[in-house]
């Protein structure tokens, strides 16, 4: 659904610069900044996602099942590159460096 929330020229929180405000559908789980890459686990029930932006870079592991944020680590640097084992007791996750 979508309601225009612009008053002037600037916008209010919820909305987006046509005006409109999008309603999400489902459960919305707060992530770091900047999700740039999910890993779903063989199993299917763990997930793991990186977070890339300007704070705390930092690979975060969800149960995908319950929709809850089970551990964050926070990386030096991290990147794109992420993967679970086949056996899932690892998870590896690539490293990035100062541009």
């Amino acid at each position: 659904m979508f309601h225009p929330k612009v008053s002037g020229n600037r916008i209010k929180p919820g909305g987006i610069t046509n005006g409109w405000k999008l309603t999400p559908v489902g459960k919305i789980l707060r992530l770091g900044d900047l999700p740039l890459n999910m890993a779903l686990s063989p199993s299917k029930k763990f997930l793991a996602v990186t977070n890339n932006g300007q704070s705390d870079q930092m690979v975060q592991i969800i149960d995908a099942i319950q929709m809850q944020v089970l551990d964050s680590v926070v990386m030096g640097k991290s990147w794109l590159g992420l993967a679970f084992s086949d056996d899932e007791k690892f998870l590896y996750a690539s490293g990035g460096h100062d541009n």
